[in-house]
């Protein structure tokens, strides 16, 4: 809660605004001349479809693979 308060802070967005959306914008409008985002983030997929959990061994880490037809011209836009 701290945390999220802290980014929503930050990134100049309210409760009711979406963190997720606000921080994709942030990073994709940044100076940086390189922006690495989870795809999955980016489709909006969901907890279930994380690449990683930090301090869990699950034979699903690092495993996670796109579907055809996710990135279509729709998503390109």
């Amino acid at each position: 809660a701290e945390t999220d308060a802290y980014a929503r802070s930050y990134l100049g967005i309210t409760a009711e605004d979406d963190l997720a959306d606000a921080i994709i914008e942030a990073g994709m409008q940044s100076k940086a001349q390189l922006f690495i985002m989870q795809m999955q983030d980016y489709l909006r997929l969901g907890r279930e479809t994380r690449m990683n959990e930090p301090g869990r061994l699950l034979q699903s880490n690092w495993r996670w693979r796109m579907l055809p037809g996710a990135a279509n011209e729709a998503l390109a836009q």
